[in-house]
């Protein structure tokens, strides 16, 4: 089961435990200071990292490093075993979470902000159908 396609997201709800195992499996497969092979890689990562809350593309990260869209997405898919987008979102999820947890009085909408979702709505939304809680009650729990 895929749960991000491209830029297009499956729809997963309601969420069943399969899907929230699934999920966490995923989770736990990205790690951020892993190092690559390829020092394409390892340089997209560390950029990802350093520009969470900016605007990133898959388009407007393969002209910053100079190849193509092509290039950069089959080789990001073979190095570290997920999409582009898929990264990018679970990474942000991630941070989110993170940054919910361990950062008391952080509002939802700068959460959301900081880690690059333009819009807290659909924040709130992928953070829900991954972690099976609004980020609302993650932050609560702190």
């Amino acid at each position: 089961m895929r749960i991000f396609q491209g830029s297009t997201d499956l729809d997963i709800s309601p969420i069943g435990e399969k899907q929230l195992e699934y999920l966490k499996k995923r989770f736990e497969n990205i790690h951020i200071d892993k190092i690559y092979s390829s020092p394409l890689i390892q340089r997209v990562i560390l950029y990802l990292k350093e520009n969470l809350g900016g605007e990133i593309s898959l388009s407007r990260t393969a002209e910053k490093f100079g190849v193509s869209d092509e290039h950069l997405s089959r080789t990001f898919k073979k190095q570290t075993g997920f999409c582009f987008s898929e990264y990018l979102t679970l990474y942000r999820l991630q941070k989110a979470e993170y940054m919910l947890k361990n950062e008391p009085g952080r509002s939802i909408n700068g959460v959301a902000f900081s880690c690059g979702f333009n819009d807290s709505n659909y924040f709130s939304y992928k953070f829900k159908k991954a972690y099976g809680k609004s980020p609302k009650k993650i932050s609560k729990k702190s």
